[in-house]
Parts: C-alpha cells; sequence; structure tokens
C-alpha cells in the first residue's frame, strides 16, 4: 500500500478497518397465522433483527401497528433492532414494537410476499449447517455491525494524534470571509513563488485572478501531495518533536480542498481493498472455502455415480474446479482429475484470454461473456490480484437460474458441497461480511436465501441426496424462490426480447458470491435496454452523465447526455423522471 503519512490518512483508515457482520438471513419460518398476503411472520418477541430488503430506503417506524400509523421515526438498511411485541395483523401486514436505541414503535415486517426485515443471528433459527452470519452492529471501535454506529469518543479514547474535534460537528460557513486580497495581487508579498516554477505568462494570470492552473508534471494526483525536496512540508533542521531552537524559514504549505480530500478518502479505501484482498481475501477464498468445498464436492461427484443426481453432482464440481484453477493454477487437477480438466481447461483459457462469449457446457444455453474477466484498475500487473480477480468474477458472475430445473439442482449440490465444510462455511462467512461493509449490500440470492427456503423444503437441518433426486420437492424448491426478490442490476445475457418488467425474474437465481448493489450500477442499468430504446434501437451503453443527471437532479449533465445522443433513444426522458423521482426521497442517511 502506499502511505501518505498524515492524520487524515490515519484516520479514514482507522474509521474503513471496522470489519462489520450482517445477521442471520437464513431463518426458518414460523406459521403463527394468516394476514391477508403477508409473508409468515420470523421474527421473535424479544429477540433482535435488521432491516434487510427495502432497495436502500429506509423503513417507517410508526408510533401504531397499522399503515394509519404516524411516521414518528425511520430505520434505514441495517439497522438492528429488539423485538419487544407483536405479531399484530393489521392492512394485510403483520407489525411488530421494536426497539433500536433511543427509538420505538412499530414496523412492518413485510407484505406481498417480500420481507423487509430478518432475525439477527441472536435469535436461534438457524438450520444446523447452514450458513450464518454473527454478531450485532455495536458502536465504532468496539467490533461489528452492518452499518457502525459514528462513535467519535469511542475512537479518540485511542487515538494517538492528541485531541481532535468530532469531524461530524463542523459546520463550516456558507460563505468564506477570510483575508483574501484585492485583485490583481502584488505578488511581491506572496510566500514561496520562486518555488513554484512559474513562467511569465503564469505570473501573470495569478496577478490578475489570484490563482493560476499550470500542468505539474505528474501521472496521478496525490504526490502533489508528497513531502518532497523540491516541495518539503517541514523545515529543513527542525526535529519532529520542535526541539531544535533555530530560526528557519517555515515550511511549504497544503491547501486542503474538496478533491484532496475526496480523493484521499478513494485513495486510502482503495489501498485498504488491495491490501484485504491481497492478504486476506485471496488465501481465504482460496484455501479456505473453495479447496473444502471442492473436496466435498468430489466426494459428493463418487456418492452420487449411477443416481438422478449424477450429472448435477458433476456439474457442481466442475463449477469449483473452475474457480479453484482461477484462483490457483494447477491446484484443481489433483482433486478432480485429468477427465475432469478437460472440462475445466477450455473454460480456464476463455477467462485467461478475456475476450468473447461462450456457452458454459454444464448450464444448457447459458452464454457467459469472458470480456468480464480481464482485470482492471488496482488488479492488474499484479499475479496474485489477477487470479484472485477472476476467480471472483467466475463467482460472482455465474447463476444458476431459478427457473432452471437442471441449474437449481446445481444450486442445491454447491450449497451442500459448502455447508459440508464447517471450514468453508465459517470462511464465506467472513468474506461475504466483510464485502458486505466494505462494499454494499450483495444483490443476488446466494447460500443464506437458499439454505432457508431448503430448510422449509428438503430439511430443517441438512441437505439429503435422496429428497434432493426428488421431483416433487424440486418443484416445490423453485415455487418457493419466486417468492424472493430478482436482482436490481442485471449482469446476464439475456435474450434482446427480454421486456423490462421481466429483467428481475429472469435473472433471479443462485450466485456462490453475488454481485454487490451499488447506485452508480443501478441507475446505468435502469437506463440501457429494453428499459430505454427499442428492440430495433436499443441503447447498449450507459453514459457517467447519466448518473449525474439522475443523483444530482441537476439541469446541465442532463442536457449534455441529450447532446451526447442519450435523448436519440425511446424513453430515456421519462426513466429519468423515474429515477429522480425514485431516488429524490433518499434522506441525508440514505
Amino acid at each position: 500500500m502506499s502511505r501518505q503519512t498524515s492524520w487524515m490518512a490515519a484516520l479514514l483508515i482507522a474509521v474503513l478497518i471496522v470489519v462489520a457482520f450482517a445477521p442471520a438471513l437464513t431463518p426458518v419460518a414460523r406459521a403463527q397465522g394468516e394476514c391477508g398476503n403477508a409473508p409468515p411472520p420470523r421474527l421473535i418477541v424479544g429477540g433482535q433483527g435488521m432491516v434487510t430488503f427495502t432497495d436502500g430506503r429506509p423503513l417507517n417506524l410508526r408510533g401504531a401497528a397499522g399503515l394509519s400509523g404516524a411516521v414518528i421515526a425511520q430505520l434505514p438498511e441495517g439497522a438492528v433492532f429488539t423485538v419487544q411485541e407483536g405479531p399484530v395483523c393489521a392492512d394485510g401486514i403483520f407489525w411488530w414494537a421494536v426497539s433500536s436505541g433511543a427509538l420505538s414503535g412499530w414496523i412492518a415486517e413485510g407484505m406481498e410476499g417480500e420481507y423487509f426485515v430478518a432475525p439477527s443471528a441472536s435469535v436461534d433459527t438457524t438450520p444446523q449447517g447452514a450458513v450464518t452470519p454473527t454478531g450485532p452492529a455495536v458502536p465504532l471501535g468496539q467490533g461489528g455491525g452492518p452499518f457502525s454506529v459514528w462513535d467519535w469518543a469511542a475512537f479518540a479514547a485511542d487515538y494517538w494524534g492528541g485531541s481532535l474535534p468530532d469531524p461530524m460537528t463542523i459546520a463550516p460557513p456558507a460563505v468564506y470571509n477570510g483575508d483574501l486580497p484585492n485583485l490583481p495581487v502584488d505578488l511581491s508579498g506572496v510566500m514561496f513563488l520562486d518555488d513554484a516554477g512559474l513562467n511569465q505568462a503564469q505570473l501573470s494570470l495569478l496577478a490578475q485572478n489570484g490563482f493560476v492552473v499550470a500542468p505539474g508534471g505528474l501521472d496521478q494526483f496525490h504526490p502533489a501531495y508528497l513531502d518532497s525536496e523540491e516541495w518539503p512540508t517541514w523545515p529543513v533542521g527542525v526535529t519532529w518533536d520542535g526541539s531544535e531552537d533555530v530560526e528557519l524559514p517555515p515550511g511549504h504549505a497544503f491547501f486542503i480542498t474538496t478533491d484532496a480530500a475526496l480523493h484521499a478518502l478513494h485513495f486510502v479505501f482503495d489501498n485498504l481493498l488491495t491490501d484485504l484482498e491481497k492478504e486476506s481475501f485471496y488465501p481465504l477464498i482460496t484455501q479456505q472455502v473453495i479447496a473444502p468445498a471442492l473436496q466435498a464436492a468430489h466426494a459428493q461427484t463418487q456418492v452420487a455415480a449411477g443416481t438422478a443426481l449424477a450429472e448435477p453432482a458433476r456439474a457442481a464440481e466442475l463449477y469449483l474446479a473452475v474457480a479453484l484453477e482461477l484462483l490457483a493454477p494447477g491446484s484443481a487437477a489433483p482433486i478432480v482429475g485429468a477427465e475432469a480438466m478437460n472440462a475445466v481447461t477450455p473454460l480456464v483459457q476463455m477467462a485467461l484470454t478475456a475476450q468473447g462469449q461462450l456457452e458454459v457446457p454444464f448450464l444448457t444455453g447459458y452464454l457467459e461473456d469472458f470480456s468480464q474477466y480481464r482485470p482492471r484498475g488496482h488488479y492488474a500487473d499484479d499475479p496474485i490480484l489477477e487470479q484472485y480477480f477472476r476467480g471472483m468474477m467466475w463467482l460472482s458472475r455465474i447463476t444458476f437460474l431459478a427457473e432452471d430445473p437442471q441449474a437449481t439442482q446445481i444450486a442445491l449440490m454447491l450449497l451442500r458441497a459448502l455447508r459440508s465444510s464447517p471450514e468453508a462455511v465459517a470462511g464465506w462467512m467472513t468474506l461475504h461480511e466483510t464485502l458486505t461493509f466494505l462494499i454494499g449490500p450483495v444483490d443476488d440470492l446466494g447460500p443464506p436465501e437458499y439454505s432457508a427456503v431448503a430448510a422449509a423444503v428438503y430439511h430443517p437441518q441438512d441437505l439429503p441426496l435422496d429428497a434432493l433426486a426428488d421431483p416433487a420437492r424440486l418443484l416445490a424448491f423453485q415455487t418457493a424462490l419466486k417468492a424472493l426478490p430478482g436482482p436490481r442490476i442485471n449482469g446476464l445475457i439475456l435474450p434482446d426480447d427480454t421486456a423490462a418488467e421481466e429483467m428481475s425474474a429472469s435473472g433471479r437465481g443462485f450466485r456462490f458470491l453475488g454481485q454487490r448493489f451499488t447506485l452508480d450500477g443501478y441507475v446505468m442499468g435502469q437506463l440501457m435496454y429494453p428499459y430505454v430504446g427499442t428492440r430495433e434501437n436499443p441503447r447498449l451503453l450507459p453514459l457517467g452523465l447519466d448518473v449525474a443527471a439522475v443523483v444530482g437532479g441537476a439541469e446541465t449533465p442532463y442536457q449534455l447526455a441529450i447532446q451526447a445522443g442519450a435523448g436519440d433513444y425511446l424513453n430515456y426522458d421519462a426513466q429519468v423522471l423515474k429515477l429522480a423521482s425514485e431516488l429524490g426521497v433518499l434522506g441525508e442517511q440514505d
């Protein structure tokens, strides 16, 4: 990691390094009577829960059970609460009295088959062997939580750099009232002017305008803020503790600007991800998750040989073998053997070539876009990070579609292989929870969601092979999956006649490590075909301006997008307005 020796960087690292854990998403549903189309209640009085599937919007906290109850507060997605009373059926919804910090009131558990909340891990509703996260949210500096509570006192108590004001309490003035000189500026009183290396034309502009923009000759933004021989920020000859009592010119100053602070945040976060991925995530996913899961899948294939599950078991083994071979070349063959590698190697080669589309042989009719496997950003040119990138792309992109019986059986065999190894389950949860905290919630169905449905359809504690081979149970499992939400961001190659209203259902399925929901990805996806354009004239590529036009609510980026050709596609205007309205209700906490 590149280091910037400033207290700001230290602070950002301290804030970002907190690893949080999301509550369990694998509870067993309890039938406690019916309430219209409300999903069966899952919370327990005295237990804890978490706001989960709300599409990023806060959940209303009301003064009484029912839609007529006054909204007294809102709980953001990820908020943890304690259940005080319930359930109460009102307006076709199950309501629970909860408390979250200093707030208390009634929340809706869900409606029309979709849950807004889920029990946390402190409620023992998870089948034995199921994938389960750990721990509720607690203040920053005291452990985990999906969205850690800001607690400056907890951080400042251990901070080595002396007392600092809480950044959240600093309110900058609306208008700067400093002692800027009147224009034009008399440059004779400007310090360090000779060190700046400006030519005469640039000096004239500086005097005339009070500032000048000049090429710095730097490839990246941050070197301009590094202490160097050309621009020392500390007076030469003065020690760090200031003990040397000499009269020396002051060091050069840096002026903290908004773009510099935002870039520093990005820089520190990117370095944090780089270090975590290389030092922690890579060995974790390779050695603790995929390798033992592949061992279990290989043994599962041998047990299922000659049965109706022979092909799904073999497909699950091949899927994990591709992942391991991408992560650690040469590691899969000793486990699966030469014959299986004949099917694995072409897929690995496509990922290494990183171009073109290829049908995944064990998923009938499923095309994968291997151009997505080209390492980019901080992953490029580092052998370990490139392997990690390709492996994670495979694990987060290949989708076992819920509407396909064969693909669903493979997903269940994958789930069974993962759950057969406690080490793999623990490693999967560590990686999943950490990525959820650092990047955002997963946008796909995965082991937690499939475990919950499997517990109700197959067995509360495990996945017996004879039950998995039952066609009637498979159909019941697929039917139950239809009640779960589909992805909000499409990452699949779908038929070009897929309608906008079919997108979510068409992409619903199992991903071993699902892709993360990001706001910009959602906005750009909603401004592409089939939402924008026609089959004859589809909008296939978004613009960065799309995000600014929707999120910022500003006219300029919208007009620039129109000038760039966005207005040539049917429904662009209407979809921008729809998204702006949808996101316009989000508050500061969101």
